[in-house]
């Protein structure tokens, strides 16, 4: 008899909270909940920065002890292009006191995706490499013009809670991020700028 048991499907995950596939979280905000993707295969340090720091509860409040907030919003004829948080000090300074190395992906910037903000060089009217830190802009629309002018790291995808990411708005509390599923290996490869 066999002692030992092999999983029937290969691809679930074994033991609580971990996958074989992406990893997973909730972002947590005072309009509801939005369940997110994050693209580990292709751009693991990014992914490995954001996990770390969502299970460090980075992201449940401010440097001031106030709730982070969606801070900013970029908007086109009255509507929301996207939406800024992540930032420890709720305006474009806050970092997680590291930088990291841009990650190049294939995923573009539409509906529901989440992607690094980087710092805005006003001597370039550009962003400059390798200074996107723990802010993140999700996308309300698709945002093609992004694609095509600026090499922004998109690092996950909104599965759940598209209606809630439309009654989002500036000033809106980031409540926390929860990380629902995560691969076994550890988080701690992340490559910051030296």
């Amino acid at each position: 008899a066999k002692t030992e048991t092999t999983p029937e499907d290969p691809d679930k995950p074994q033991g609580e909270g971990t996958t074989l596939e992406n990893p997973e979280v909730r972002i947590k905000t005072s309009k509801g909940d939005l369940n997110v993707t994050l693209f580990e295969n292709n751009c693991y340090s990014t992914v490995a920065s954001f996990v770390t720091l969502a299970e460090k509860d980075f992201f449940s409040k401010s440097k001031d002890g106030s709730k982070m907030t969606f801070y900013e919003s970029i908007e086109q004829d009255g509507k929301n292009l996207c939406l800024i948080t992540g930032s420890p000090t709720n305006d474009g300074g806050g970092d997680p006191g590291y930088k990291l190395l841009d990650e190049k992906t294939n995923h573009k910037c539409e509906r529901g995706s989440l992607v690094m903000l980087k710092q805005y060089d006003p001597e370039t009217e550009g962003y400059a490499t390798n200074s996107s830190g723990s802010q993140f802009f999700i996308c309300v629309q698709d945002i093609p013009f992004y694609d095509v002018n600026h090499d922004f790291t998109v690092f996950g995808k909104v599965t759940k809670g598209l209606e809630v990411l439309d009654k989002l708005q500036k000033g809106d509390a980031l409540e926390g991020i929860e990380v629902l599923k995560k691969k076994k290996h550890g988080y701690g490869n992340i490559r910051k700028v030296k």
